[in-house]
């Protein structure tokens, strides 16, 4: 009897489900929770992750960075040609690097799982191939890019390109889909919140205009540098008021022209997903490295003291804000230093895309502390300290700080990504559940703003029908009304909350979220006097323990010192933060060759 045929699906669109083929999903990526009843009426399966396995993960993440430089290198001798410029390779980094990073790691995932899917199944797998417009998925520039990156419809084409070079699965093509859209939860709503949010961003835009209009020099640019209005102002008044606050226009939207993208990377000997790397970079790089680089250029100038840049700080805009990273290419291709600020907080993380696109172009990257190495690295401390010192609720309800991170892997790095997410919400069922009703009637669930299609506030419901979620705008308030912070991720929250002497308690999955090996003695020390814990049970019977007294046991002379040596660490508050800052910008400058 002739084996059954399997339907190969890459994304969550239903229009490729076909009628009743037994479904090969190409990841947990194509199974929407509030889809699942339309699932289970099919016969399906799920391939397993080939990034399940760290070993694996970690292995592809220095095979990419290796594969990622010898693209820069080819590309810089290519767009310098088309633009008719005469960039370094460290200049065209600054540009395309992050996006390049985020391209690559994306079609290696996509690719390797359909070649694990050829592997097994060889000619008995078919696939539907939509109709979608080729121009309708490139992106307007890199914000737009990491935007698609999360999109059904994106995935979908890119998969189907990928599909193109592997000959072995037949494709079935169908119309355009039509417009399918999963519910992006909003799980935040604080209307006051974001009234003072914009009210403050207005004061703060318009004490920046007044400073650059009457008062700076040039010789510093600052944007997103993650510092306070005061701190801004105070640091630019020891620089002698000669910083300006860069407040770039958005990239306007570029016309789609297929002759700027008939060109092609020289195929040098490489395997099968280099060649196809190779092939579809020209059909997706953003229109603002290619047709609207030059209108990029042209409105990038900040005002007439821009010629006279020697240092750009920033801690965020150097990653997707094109028409600022065309006034930087242009300053630091003749000799200005460029100054990154850690984005977020804490122990970098054993590998992460974001953070060595940081490393490798900044002439000087702020950490937060001593605990983070490395040639470039200054120890600065925490330039976002947004947390008041001290300022908790001790009668307040506890609040469980969770995230969401995109279905669709969009950079590699080692955290919990794509589907590891399922087992990441699993943990805080597990956490939830192990506590007493008594203390899940003082606890506060605080979900990340963005649901990605994961419908996780649904999924927490369904479990536990009487859960309480926190729907503040403002991460700060909610810590203040609360006794104590239980963080369930390695990210910026909990280095706060410990810089700022809050009751906190954190927990993760060390499969997933893997931290650099110098933090490692921090968090056994973490670990000891109960602040860090690597399973949902054992933070659970922390809480348990101490629930009755968390004062007595947050201040224990043993704790605050574990915390204070952490902190020094990763998360450093010094009193003279803006005047160690002065001191890097300054010696930055000196450097400057422009």
């Amino acid at each position: 009897m002739p084996t059954r045929q399997k339907l190969l699906v890459t994304t969550a669109l239903e229009e490729t489900w076909g009628d009743d083929e037994h479904l090969c999903f190409l990841g947990k990526w194509c199974c929407l929770y509030s889809r699942k009843n339309v699932r289970n009426e099919r016969t399906y399966e799920v391939l397993p992750y080939h990034w399940d396995n760290r070993k694996k993960k970690y292995a592809d993440f220095q095979y990419l960075q290796l594969f990622n430089g010898t693209l820069i290198k080819e590309l810089s001798v290519i767009l310098n040609n088309i633009h008719d410029m005469n960039y370094s390779e460290k200049t065209w980094e600054i540009m395309i690097g992050y996006w390049l990073g985020q391209f690559t790691a994306i079609v290696f995932d996509r690719w390797t799982m359909i070649d694990y899917a050829v592997n097994q199944y060889g000619d008995n797998l078919e696939t539907i191939v939509l109709n979608i417009k080729a121009e309708s998925c490139v992106p307007n520039d890199s914000t737009d890019a990491t935007e698609l990156f999360f999109d059904d419809t994106w995935n979908h084409f890119i998969s189907a390109k990928i599909i193109e070079q592997v000959t072995y699965i037949k494709v079935r093509e169908e119309s355009e889909p039509l417009v399918q859209k999963y519910n992006d939860e909003v799980c935040v709503d604080d209307l006051r919140g974001a009234m003072t949010l914009r009210v403050k961003s207005y004061v703060k835009s318009l004490f920046k205009k007044l400073n650059l209009s009457f008062l700076c020099s040039g010789t510093y640019v600052f944007s997103s540098t993650y510092l306070s209005l005061f701190n801004e102002l105070k640091l630019n008044a020891l620089l002698g008021w000669s910083a300006v606050y860069a407040k770039m226009p958005s990239v306007p939207s570029i016309d789609y022209n297929q002759k700027c993208r008939n060109w092609k990377i020289v195929d040098i000997k490489s395997n099968k997903f280099e060649e196809i790397a190779r092939l579809l970079i020209p059909q997706f790089m953003p229109k603002s490295f290619l047709e609207g680089f030059k209108e990029c250029r042209e409105i990038s100038v900040i005002n007439e003291f821009s010629d006279k840049t020697k240092v750009i700080f920033t801690s965020n805009s150097h990653y997707s804000n094109d028409v600022f990273k065309s006034f930087m290419i242009d300053k630091v291709d003749k000799g200005a230093r460029l100054v990154i600020g850690q984005h977020g907080g804490g122990a970098l993380h054993k590998y992460n895309g974001g953070s060595a696109f940081d490393l490798a172009i900044a002439d000087k990257y702020l950490s937060p502390g001593d605990g983070c190495k490395g040639d470039n690295i200054e120890d600065v401390g925490q330039l976002f300290a947004q947390q008041r010192y001290n300022k908790y609720n001790k009668k307040g309800p506890a609040l469980l700080v969770t995230v969401t991170m995109p279905r669709y892997s969009f950079d590699l790095r080692s955290m919990a990504i794509s589907g590891q997410m399922v087992e990441y919400f699993e943990d805080q069922f597990i956490f939830y559940e192990s506590l007493t009703d008594n203390i899940k009637e003082q606890f506060i669930v605080r979900l990340y703003q963005s649901d990605y299609g994961w419908n996780y506030k649904q999924r927490w419901i369904d479990r536990f029908p009487d859960v309480k979620f926190d729907m503040s705008g403002k991460m700060n308030s909610s810590i203040r009304r609360s006794r104590l912070m239980i963080g369930t991720y390695a990210a910026t929250t909990y280095n706060e909350t410990l810089a700022s002497n809050i009751p906190t308690i954190i927990y993760w999955n060390p499969e997933h979220w893997e931290l650099s090996k110098e933090s490692d003695p921090y968090f056994a020390e973490l670990k000891r006097v109960g602040i860090f814990h690597d399973t949902p049970q054992s933070a659970a019977r922390q809480v348990l323990k101490i629930w009755d007294n968390i004062d007595e046991w947050w201040y224990e002379e043993e704790l605050q010192s574990v915390r204070e040596i952490y902190c020094r660490a990763f998360a450093y508050r010094p009193k003279n933060l803006i005047e160690r800052l002065k001191k890097v910008l300054v010696d930055e400058k000196d450097k400057c060759r422009a």
